[in-house]
């Protein structure tokens, strides 16, 4: 028995409701960003992510959010302008995993497949509501990828599917040394005397140096002999005088160059807080609030390299100079030694790793605005060899839709072409990512989405834009996307490029045949599916040569090798996987 896995999320064309506002006061608050459906289901990671879009602050206090999770925010709570604010299903999981403070918890919880959030102020007024879903036109890698939903732009209309992204994946960026060992742009201060009044103020880019800071140090700092480290810096009036000393750097992040994951490594003796641009991201022997006079917590292991992988830091980058402040300490102002480093990679990721990006700017964020399309369709729905059909969307655009185009491409009975090309079988490399099948994009036609076009029931409809394909004979797949252009250039593609079903699609088909003497009509009691794959491919997977017998025990026999696509009940569900089903027992 085959057995097939299925990406059907494009054939769900479910659609915002119209959000509620205050009258004639447009949005104070939006909502910003979901994370409904985290990668791992038993690490408490949803969140929803609140923005101020205008210029003044903000009062929560009494405000609430409603619907699939209920939270109702202090009075004292407030947003600044242009910033985030984020509630969480479990506040410390989200620290830990993703590095931001968050509200909460929420009572609820956030479906996975789709559901409506509101958020109310005091008045019990909807200021701001999003009926999400997880198939097209709403972001598809945000349902368990490990992205979340975020909204391009805070001034788009967030009811609408297409306003979303998944976020961002890095996926470009090449390694790189944001800051290295024995760095020689190091400031330092005895730890003698706060530095600052407020306490946290030193820990920030706009802190002013006074004399009390030395200057340009090079990295390793510290005193006495530190196995495995050669100080640079030593701080020669520190024994027996103070127990801890505050340093200052800086690193650079270029424009667009936010990366989704940092590794800080550092090596201390004997304990440390570390921050970056004031929000503290990693500390060591350390226990409570950092004062001038504290002592660590106990003593590190001299000479051993440490590793903190960061995850989401675009919730303290800027785009440009970020300040580093480390409060290092020792166990005892009488201790023999002191010593510390550190560095900051930004590592090269050989695979997307889709990140959140609660407390931030949205990775998926565009200046821009993106075409809105929604409501992607064809009429008739189930298409015989003898009719044209039409294909219609609605699309809308700020800044005005410059052109709409549809590409399509006829797959004829028993010419099915695969978007991947399989694995040779049976030795499967299950860790090697299929390659692309250059037929996939061989054949497609172009013509121009008009909107006074062929509109059959679409014709009542306002923004709508249309396309005529031609009739085609039976047993034939069609597959179609659609492309837009703004009058500012923007451009996209639905299906979306986090999608995997890549193409929207139908089937032509004029019934079921008559069958043994029976008239196909008397057949119908039962569903009908078609799988339409590849002739060789549907060998290769039963195996009836045996030497392409996949090997007991082994992943490959539950790697999913092949593709093609489902129909059933007039719905095609392209670029699905499939591979045999069963173990020991498959091939007998």
């Amino acid at each position: 028995m085959i057995s097939v896995r299925a990406s059907i999320k494009s054939a769900s064309f479910i659609f915002a409701l119209v959000t509620s506002l205050m009258a004639g006061l447009g949005k104070a608050i939006v909502i910003n960003e979901i994370h409904h459906n985290p990668p791992d289901n038993t690490v408490r990671q949803e969140f929803i992510e609140l923005f101020n879009p205008s210029e003044d602050e903000v009062n929560l206090g009494g405000w609430r959010l409603s619907g699939a999770v209920n939270y109702v925010f202090s009075e004292g709570v407030t947003i600044d302008a242009g910033a985030y604010l984020v509630i969480a299903e479990d506040p410390d999981t989200l620290r830990e995993t993703l590095n931001v403070s968050a509200f909460g918890p929420y009572e609820g919880k956030l479906d996975s497949d789709g559901e409506t959030l509101r958020l109310r102020n005091p008045s019990d007024e909807v200021v701001d509501l999003v009926d999400y879903r997880t198939g097209f036109p709403w972001p598809v890698a945000s349902s368990g990828e490990g992205a979340s939903m975020e909204l391009l732009n805070p001034s788009l209309d967030n009811s609408l599917g297409s306003s979303w992204k998944a976020s961002a994946p890095q996926v470009s960026l090449n390694e790189a040394t944001l800051l290295g060992y024995k760095d020689n742009s190091w400031d330092w201060r005895a730890g003698d005397s706060e530095a600052s009044n407020p306490i946290s103020d030193w820990r920030y880019e706009e802190f002013k140096f006074d004399n009390s800071w030395a200057r340009g140090a090079q990295s390793p700092i510290g005193y006495g002999r530190v196995n495995g480290v050669t100080l640079n810096t030593t701080l020669n009036e520190m024994r027996g005088n103070y127990s801890s000393v505050f340093l200052r750097n800086d690193f650079d992040v270029a424009i667009g160059e936010i990366p989704s994951v940092i590794n800080v490594h550092y090596v201390a003796d004997d304990g440390f807080v570390l921050w970056i641009n004031g929000q503290e991201v990693e500390r060591m022997n350390y226990d409570g609030e950092p004062s001038f006079g504290a002592r660590a917590s106990g003593t590190g292991d001299e000479g051993k390299e440490y590793t903190k992988v960061i995850k989401n830091p675009g919730a303290f980058l800027v785009e440009g100079k970020n300040t580093i402040a480390v409060q290092l300490f020792n166990s005892s102002p009488s201790n023999s030694d002191l010593g510390f480093d550190l560095e900051i990679i930004r590592p090269k990721l050989e695979e997307a790793v889709y990140t959140p990006s609660p407390g931030s700017r949205n990775t998926a964020f565009s200046s821009n605005s993106l075409p809105n399309i929604r409501k992607v369709r064809h009429e008739p729905e189930m298409p015989s060899s003898s009719d044209s059909v039409i294909v219609g969307a609605k699309v809308t655009d700020p800044d005005g839709v410059l052109s709409v185009t549809l590409e399509y491409c006829v797959i004829g009975p028993g010419s099915f072409v695969p978007a991947k090309i399989p694995h040779p079988v049976p030795n499967i490399p299950v860790n090697n990512p299929q390659q692309d099948n250059p037929d996939y994009e061989k054949g497609w036609i172009s013509v121009p989405m008009l909107k006074n076009g062929n509109q059959g029931d679409f014709a009542s409809e306002e923004d709508v834009y249309s396309a005529l394909i031609p009739a085609n004979e039976n047993r034939s797949l069609v597959r179609y996307r659609i492309i837009i252009e703004d009058a500012k250039g923007a451009r996209i593609r639905a299906p979306f490029i986090d999608d995997p079903s890549l193409n929207f699609a139908y089937f032509v088909y004029n019934g079921i045949p008559n069958y043994e003497g029976q008239a196909g009509s008397s057949l119908e009691a039962l569903p009908v599916y078609h799988l339409i794959t590849r002739k060789s491919d549907y060998a290769d997977c039963y195996a009836y040569n045996g030497g392409k017998q996949i090997n007991q025990g082994t992943q490959a026999r539950f790697y999913y090798n092949w593709q093609g696509a489902m129909v059933y009940d007039g719905v095609v569900y392209d670029n699905i996987k499939y591979r045999l089903r069963g173990a020991n027992g498959r091939y007998h």
